[in-house]
């Protein structure tokens, strides 16, 4: 299944833990699987990463290791449902930081993070950064709760979600809350076992 954030997702069909008791369906692992950047070494043996020639990357993914309740919960409360979540705001920042070299930072400091690197430490392809720039032209908003106390313009992607230690979602409408419940349901009936 495809998440809000990954672009996979496994719920392992796991009824009880290691000590045998039973698992509820939040509680069974899942693995939610993302796409990024791999550098590729050349070296006649094992070196640790960013030594040896570099020969360029390729695209792979990289699992994280959640519950199905969690992923439930993220789906349900992404960015994109929340009354906090502001497109328009986003888009008149960029065009307010588009020619600046401040901005220009801002804005490459948000393609590292998008990359997943450190300066530096991995080649990337033309393929890698269009992806990027599309992500930051198409997939952000502003989040008017976090820009409040921050005091300055914090982007968050509409597949993203708050902190967990620092919930501020509240959806924006009867539609938006459906949908973040069919979301919720389809990840529940899919640790379950059940088809859509």
């Amino acid at each position: 299944m495809k998440t809000s954030g990954g672009e996979l997702l496994r719920v392992i069909p796991a009824t009880r833990d290691d000590a045998g008791t039973p698992l509820e369906p939040e509680e069974r692992p899942a693995t939610e699987a993302f796409s990024m950047p791999v550098e590729v070494n050349i070296s006649s043996e094992a070196v640790a990463p960013g030594s040896g020639a570099a020969a360029g990357s390729l695209r792979g993914m990289v699992g994280v290791d959640t519950t199905a309740g969690e992923v439930a919960q993220a789906a349900a409360t992404r960015c994109e449902l929340c009354e906090h979540w502001r497109r328009d705001a986003y888009l008149k920042h960029l065009a307010a930081i588009a020619d600046t070299i401040a901005g220009q930072k801002q804005l490459d400091a948000m393609r590292g993070e998008l990359l997943g690197r450190k300066s530096g430490s991995l080649s990337v392809t033309t393929e890698d950064l269009l992806s990027v720039n599309a992500s930051i032209q198409y997939d952000f908003g502003i989040c008017a709760a976090f820009t409040e106390s921050e005091r300055i313009p914090v982007a968050a992607a509409f597949y993203g979600g708050c902190p967990e230690n620092d919930q501020r979602f509240k959806s924006r409408s009867r539609s938006d809350q459906r949908a973040g419940s069919a979301a919720f349901d389809a990840v529940m009936r899919l640790a379950q076992g059940r088809k859509e």
